[in-house]
């Protein structure tokens, strides 16, 4: 299989943001709609998650990567809640198991002052109850977390899929795009180690300024910028890993019909 992530195919990428034609004008709109996310929460970041599925959809074909101009605020409005959709439904067990665990907890913390007792046995099945929720919380706060991981790892080629298809129902169409995945786990597994590492140093960086008596209250001014970078690096990244895979799987395909005529 070809490689898809060489010195140059990662220079390239890591780069294009700030080669696009008036990429200073629309790294700031990405940045300050992100920023704008700290007043109103979430909704500013839909229109972010359908910019950057457009980068995905650049590298997916086979464009040259660029930033588009912020024009079509329709068709990022609608391609962020579709990424979001798909988003939540993979991590929904995971987020799920981790809202009921904390929910038993919670009764069983409110539990304790409301039935216990001075050495009754009614404080004693309070004590008792406490315990229980406290040890399910734990239990349900490593399951969850690791089931929301586990939803997690798969949903960039998910909505990849949905990119190339421009549907939907196509992310859950998991019998189109897993073998893909599979026979390109080790690129995909290289571009997630280096989004992971971008998001890495953009967290260090916002939690260094944090920690700044003068950069504490920029933090929302330096976070944003260095988001929005690695979304749209990881954007490129999973879309030309998706490509490389489907072009493979295509490949095998047209090579198999060929035996068995």
């Amino acid at each position: 299989m070809a490689q898809a992530h060489t010195i140059s195919t990662l220079k390239e990428t890591f780069g294009f943001p700030f080669r696009s034609p008036d990429w200073q004008g629309r790294f700031l709109v990405g940045s300050a709609l992100l920023i704008l996310s700290f007043v109103i929460p979430f909704l500013p970041a839909i229109f972010v998650y359908g910019y950057v599925l457009g980068i995905m959809r650049q590298a997916i074909e086979g464009r040259p990567l660029s930033l588009p101009a912020w024009e079509d605020w329709g068709r990022f409005w609608k391609d962020g809640w579709r990424v979001f959709l798909v988003g939540l439904v993979f991590v929904a067990p995971g987020v799920a198991l981790l809202c009921g665990g904390t929910a038993l907890y919670f009764v069983g913390s409110v539990s304790l002052p409301l039935l216990g007792t001075s050495g009754g046995d009614l404080g004693g099945a309070a004590v008792a109850l406490f315990l229980l929720s406290f040890a399910i919380f734990f239990l349900s706060l490593f399951a969850g977390s690791l089931l929301a991981v586990l939803g997690a790892i798969p949903f960039p080629f998910a909505a990849a899929h949905l990119a190339a298809q421009d549907s939907l129902g196509a992310a859950f169409h998991t019998g189109e795009w897993w073998p893909a995945l599979r026979r390109s786990k080790v690129e995909y597994f290289v571009a997630w180690v280096i989004v992971f590492g971008l998001f890495g140093i953009a967290y260090l960086a916002t939690l260094l300024a944090y920690y700044s008596l003068v950069l504490c209250l920029l933090v929302p001014v330096l976070a944003a910028p260095l988001g929005f970078y690695a979304s749209l690096v990881a954007g490129a990244l999973f879309g030309e890993t998706y490509r490389e895979g489907m072009t493979t799987r295509s490949s095998r395909r047209k090579v198999a019909a060929k035996k068995a005529r």
